[in-house]
């Protein structure tokens, strides 16, 4: 929850940054520290009590030199050889550590990198950009957020500490066991997918039709909804009472979007049996269609820079289609609704025959 309100404030503080005049931004708070497209040097032996912005600028931390309070850089760069006795943010830019992070470090985009001397007494979440590590620096790396979270335990009889930073040279062994961590999770989803066809095939379907028939604008949908989503949490977090709303609303999005891969992985399958000419049922083709899937944004992931941007595209294709059949069921549901009640059926007597 800590690491949640942390990038909470950070987005609240992106939005206000982006909403002041230049003239308002040098009068940050009186112990705060505000980079915005200069150069901040903090020189050695020297304390900051307040936190530290970085905005499209460069900061120094210096060594024997302390930040007593957050940094939080949005583009720019820093290189930071002190200590930072609070949390550290990190959304663009690139930066250097070669101290001590006393907090946590929540790593949004960009690049972060790990130099000798760098120590982290906190955790690092990755919710996406770049971790680097260099040569004799042992600190756990996670994996970024989203559909790319391996399993939520880690078994202790598998050799983690083999897995390659990104700028090692892997071994024969880190390339043999990163490749079944791969395969597991792709297995993993293959799951998921055979479990949602097989429970719900008539809304899978109704959903690969929706993505079928406006590809483009579902995709546009998705990214947009990924873009929102941080202001949309921000706006609810502005209130301690709607904090779990938010979480709330983070949790249902994830949800849909893993529904849209897996719609996505669905038609996949269907096309790859369509072209082999081979029939399955519904739960096999959408296991083989998402386990490849995502055997291949995987394998792209790879590619420096771009790798990560096709998964992109096919999250936001599926978040599109999830949304566009969440928005027709709750039309179908509103128009059940609004049905009149039916008509009386019993018949009345004819006054003819009463008379009679």
């Amino acid at each position: 929850m800590k690491r949640l309100s942390l990038l909470l404030g950070l987005l609240g503080l992106v939005l206000v940054w982006g909403s002041t005049p230049s003239t308002a931004r040098a009068r940050a708070l009186a112990d705060d520290v505000v980079v915005d497209g200069q150069t901040y040097v903090l020189p050695p032996g020297q304390i900051q009590d307040g936190d530290l912005v970085v905005v499209r600028g460069r900061a120094e931390i210096k060594p024997g030199a302390r930040v007593q309070g957050d940094v939080i850089v949005f583009g720019g760069s820093l290189v930071s050889e002190g200590v930072i006795d609070g949390d550290v943010v990190i959304n663009g830019g690139d930066v250097v550590l070669r101290g001590l992070i006393e907090g946590d470090v929540v790593l949004v985009g960009g690049v972060l990198r790990l130099e000798d001397g760098a120590r982290v007494e906190g955790d690092i979440t990755r919710l996406g950009g770049q971790l680097m590590q260099g040569p004799g620096v042992h600190i756990e790396t996670p994996p970024p957020f989203g559909l790319h979270l391996p399993f939520p335990w880690r078994p202790p009889w598998l050799p983690w500490h083999l897995l390659p930073s990104p700028k090692g040279t892997p071994t024969l062994a880190t390339l043999m066991l990163r490749t079944i961590l791969v395969g597991l999770r792709a297995l993993l989803i293959a799951l998921l997918a055979a479990l949602v066809v097989a429970l719900f095939p008539t809304t899978a379907a109704q959903t690969r039709e929706h993505i079928h028939q406006a590809p483009l604008l579902l995709s546009a949908v998705g990214l947009l909804t990924l873009a929102a989503l941080p202001v949309v949490l921000v706006v609810l977090a502005l209130t301690v009472l709607l904090l779990p709303l938010a979480v709330v609303v983070l949790a249902v999005v994830l949800l849909l979007a893993l529904y849209g891969w897996i719609v996505v992985g669905y038609d996949v399958g269907r096309w790859l049996f369509d072209a082999l000419h081979t029939q399955a049922h519904p739960a096999a083709v959408a296991a083989v269609g998402a386990f490849l899937l995502t055997l291949v944004a995987d394998g792209l992931r790879l590619i420096p820079c771009i790798g990560w941007v096709p998964g992109l595209l096919v999250l936001a294709l599926g978040l599109g289609g999830a949304l566009k059949q969440l928005w027709a069921a709750w039309g179908k549901e509103q128009a059940r609704l609004k049905l009149p009640a039916p008509a009386d059926t019993e018949t009345t007597a004819d006054p003819g025959e009463a008379e009679e």
